[in-house]
C-alpha cells in the first residue's frame, strides 16, 4: 500500500502538474492551500500528513472530487500514513459510512482523521496518571516498555536506563498493579499498548505544573545518558495576533516528527533512541 505522499505524487504526476511547486503555484499557492509552498512540500515529501482540509483541498485540486474511486484511494492511502498498518488502514476504510461518502470528500477525510486516530487511543484513568508520573523511575519503565514491541526481563531494563534491579522492580511492580504493562508467560514485561497514543483523563490536563514535572523527567535522564541534538531560536519583534497565524505549521511541524516514530529497530537504522521535540514561543516583552 501507498502511502499519502507517494500517492499525491502519483496523482499529481497523472494530472499534468511536472512537480509540486508547478502544481502549488497552479492553484493559487497559499490562498488556495491555506499553508506554505514548504509546508505542501513537507506532505509530498512524506515529512508531514495534512490535516484533514488541507488533503481535501489538495483532492479538490488535483479534479478527484467527482471520482469516488480515487478520492477513497487517497483516503486510504491518508489512513495508512496516519496510522503505519495496512490492514487497519483497510478496515477503517470498509467501515467508513456511506453517509460521510455521500456528504462530500472533506467529510470523509475528516471521518478517517477521527477514525484513525480513534483506534490508536488509549485512554488512562486517573489513578494510572499518578502513578506514572509519580517518579522518575516509574515513567522510564513505562515509557521504555510502551515504545518498544519486544519483551523484557529486569535485567533487560536496568541495562537500559542504568537503573538499580531494586528500583526497576518496584516501577514495574507499580506499572504491573495499574494494568499499564503484563508479563508473559517466560516472566518477561511487556506493554500490550504499544504504538497506542495515551490519552490522558482531563481536557486541559496539560496544565503548566504538570508540563514542568514533565520537563524534569525528561531532563533527569538527559542529564546522565542523553543529549542536545538540535537548538534553534529567534528573537524578533512581530505582531503578536500574526505571529500566531504561524502556530499551526509549527504545531504540525512536531507533529511530523510522528512519521519517524519507531518501536522497534528499523533494519539498517539500529541507532533508535528516545527523544523529546519542543516548540516554544514565549512572549518577552511588550514593545
Amino acid at each position: 500500500m501507498h502511502g499519502f505522499a507517494e500517492t499525491v505524487r502519483r496523482l499529481r504526476d497523472g494530472a499534468g502538474y511536472s512537480s509540486a511547486r508547478a502544481f502549488y503555484r497552479a492553484k493559487g499557492g497559499q490562498n488556495y492551500f491555506g499553508c506554505t509552498y514548504k509546508a505542501y512540500l513537507n506532505i509530498e515529501s512524506g515529512r508531514s500528513v495534512p490535516q484533514p482540509r488541507l488533503a481535501y483541498r489538495i483532492a479538490a485540486g488535483l479534479g478527484l472530487l467527482a471520482d469516488g474511486s480515487a478520492v477513497r484511494n487517497l483516503v486510504l492511502s491518508y489512513l495508512y500514513s496516519t496510522i503505519g498498518s495496512e490492514d487497519l488502514a483497510g478496515f477503517l476504510a470498509q467501515v467508513l459510512s456511506e453517509r460521510a461518502v455521500a456528504s462530500g470528500p472533506e467529510v470523509l477525510f475528516q471521518k478517517a482523521s477521527a477514525s484513525s486516530m480513534a483506534a490508536r487511543n488509549r485512554p488512562l484513568t486517573q489513578a494510572q496518571v499518578s502513578r506514572l508520573y509519580g517518579d522518575e523511575e516509574t515513567y522510564w519503565c513505562f515509557t521504555l516498555l510502551s515504545n518498544d514491541y519486544a519483551h523484557w526481563t529486569e535485567s533487560d531494563i536496568v541495562r537500559s536506563t542504568g537503573y538499580s534491579l531494586k528500583k526497576v522492580r518496584a516501577a514495574t511492580e507499580g506499572l504491573l498493579e495499574h494494568g499499564l504493562i503484563a508479563r508473559d508467560r517466560n516472566d518477561k514485561l511487556y506493554c500490550p499498548d504499544t504504538g497506542k497514543v495515551f490519552i490522558m483523563p482531563r481536557e486541559k490536563f496539560f496544565r503548566p505544573r504538570f508540563l514542568e514535572r514533565l520537563r524534569q523527567l525528561w531532563g533527569g535522564m538527559s542529564s546522565r545518558r542523553g543529549a542536545t541534538l538540535l537548538h534553534q531560536g529567534l528573537v524578533l519583534r512581530a505582531s503578536e495576533s500574526s505571529l500566531k497565524e504561524s502556530f499551526p505549521y509549527l504545531a504540525q511541524s512536531v507533529y511530523g516528527a510522528h512519521l519517524y516514530g519507531k518501536c522497534s529497530k528499523a533494519v539498517g537504522r539500529p541507532d533508535t533512541a528516545m527523544f523529546v521535540i519542543e516548540v516554544m514561543v514565549k512572549r518577552l516583552s511588550d514593545f
